[in-house]
């Protein structure tokens, strides 16, 4: 019987809160407990068993290296071959994808929504006013959640970083804050102020917060039809803004999908009132490392999303070369995918002019794999194996397949 064992201080990427705390218990090659997770958490620990799983093509099992020349020849020969699905790896998995789409002159994105690319577009156009979660745990004594329901979504972000942590400056927690909700409906987040506003109007309710940060006369009736909010719940938010010490709103991928003028009006409002106070904007994040993707991209490609390698040189395409965009042209022959699946993380090579697959299992981030994550804030943190595998390393994996390639070299290589 294989001994039980435990691993404390573990890393949970299933949200954008990224809880560093988890205690994870297991035995053989199964994880028994995850102490300390949310149900979201749990249920992806939980019951995870690192089983070894072959390589396949097309269903058909084969070795791991008949695996990587495969890949990569379908990869050396492809008219417009693509990678997508990064944001869910390790950044050392993610630096190996960018040095594989150099070499292999693919495009890379990892952006999974029309919000993720919104969020790039709106940080490379306005900046950004924003601040660590220990930032805003520590100092926030108002907190307005904006088109987030935390306690749905990200479940231990009230207790980790918005509303019951104490500190020096709030030392008795959840009574030394205020707690707003601005959205299209009122989730069961117990706030001090709520705030419904028509849907699609995020947009002219930042504007109208913005006016009165600059004094600018509003009329009742065109601010009621333009956010389906009377002014004065508006002012009386906004004085509420004034008043405060240090702000910060949490804002999800709801707001996002409104596109990036919504997120840089936001930014805009965090920059007025700043001049008067003091306030952020925070990201509630989501699955995976998204954050790391778009720094490693950054870093190596010179643009945090979308680069087309065609040309041999890194070029920024958000439009011709965003993922979602891409896959609903149907225009690439060869589709990298890098990811979770249900049994496990796996690298997987769509060949769709013969409809074949080749799939090569890798270890998971965080289970059976070390590496680095990047939480929502931009804060790096290690993550560690409790599991043995003998499933490569996604990184591994992919530089196999990189060495295999007979292309003209690489112009970049990966930090």
């Amino acid at each position: 019987m294989s001994a039980k064992r435990q691993l404390a201080n573990s890393v949970c990427t299933q949200c954008g809160v990224t809880c560093d705390d988890i205690v994870l218990r297991a035995t053989g090659n199964e994880l028994l407990g995850a102490e300390n997770a949310c149900t979201i958490g749990r249920n992806f620990f939980v019951g995870y068993k690192s089983a070894e799983q072959p390589a396949t093509i097309g269903g058909d099992e084969i070795s791991l290296d008949e695996a990587y020349e495969l890949a990569a020849r379908w990869l050396a020969e492809a008219a417009s071959p693509a990678i997508f699905g990064i944001a869910s790896g390790s950044t050392e998995s993610q630096r190996a994808a960018v040095a594989l789409a150099d070499r292999t002159g693919c495009i890379i994105d990892w952006t999974t929504s029309d919000a993720d690319a919104a969020a790039i577009v709106s940080l490379q156009t306005v900046g950004s006013v924003t601040a660590t979660w220990g930032e805003v745990a520590q100092r926030a004594d108002t907190v307005v959640y904006w088109a987030s329901d935390p306690t749905t979504t990200h479940p231990r972000m009230v207790e980790r970083y918005t509303e019951t942590p104490t500190s020096r400056w709030l030392p008795d927690g959840r009574a030394d804050r205020h707690v707003v909700i601005v959205d299209e409906f009122i989730s069961a987040t117990k706030a001090d102020l709520s705030i419904r506003v028509a849907t699609g109007s995020h947009y002219a309710a930042l504007s109208v917060l913005r006016a009165l940060t600059k004094k600018i006369a509003l009329d009742t009736n065109e601010v009621k039809a333009a956010t389906g909010v009377e002014l004065a719940d508006w002012q009386a938010l906004h004085t509420r803004m004034l008043a405060t010490k240090f702000g910060a709103v949490v804002y999800g991928k709801r707001l996002a999908s409104e596109g990036p003028a919504t997120l840089s009006a936001l930014t805009q409002l965090m920059a007025d009132l700043t001049a008067k106070t003091r306030w952020v904007a925070v990201s509630e994040g989501g699955y995976g490392n998204a954050t790391g993707a778009a720094n490693v991209m950054s870093s190596q490609a010179g643009s945090p999303m979308a680069v087309d390698f065609s040309q041999r040189v890194p070029r920024y395409r958000p439009l011709e070369a965003n993922m979602d965009l891409a896959m609903r042209r149907g225009e690439h022959d060869v589709v990298m995918f890098c990811g979770p699946s249900p049994s496990g993380s796996e690298i997987r090579l769509h060949q769709l002019s013969d409809e074949l697959e080749i799939v090569i299992p890798v270890a998971t981030p965080g289970v059976d794999a070390t590496g680095t994550t990047y939480r929502s804030d931009g804060v790096a943190l290690p993550l560690r194996a409790i599991l043995e595998t003998s499933r490569p390393l996604a990184e591994v994996a992919l530089k196999q397949i990189e060495r295999r390639e007979s292309g003209n070299g690489s112009t970049i290589a990966p930090l």
